[in-house]
């Protein structure tokens, strides 16, 4: 796996609820939440990343998140 979430080309986005824990072996994933430059309006609540990704828990490439 790449992200646990990976959201791109969205508007109007709600993630509540959300839990990312790190993979095993090659199913590590490289963050728990990744949003891509091409969404807006995102909104993030009660979400847990407990050391889910190799390079971070949360990536985000939106201007306005």
């Amino acid at each position: 796996t790449y992200d646990n979430v990976f959201i791109r080309k969205s508007s109007d986005i709600l993630l509540s609820g959300n839990v990312c824990y790190k993979g095993e072996r090659d199913n590590q994933p490289k963050y728990g939440l990744n949003i891509a430059r091409s969404c807006c309006r995102i909104t993030v609540r009660d979400s847990i990343s407990e050391d889910s990704g190799v390079t971070g828990d949360v990536h985000y490439e939106a201007t306005d998140v």
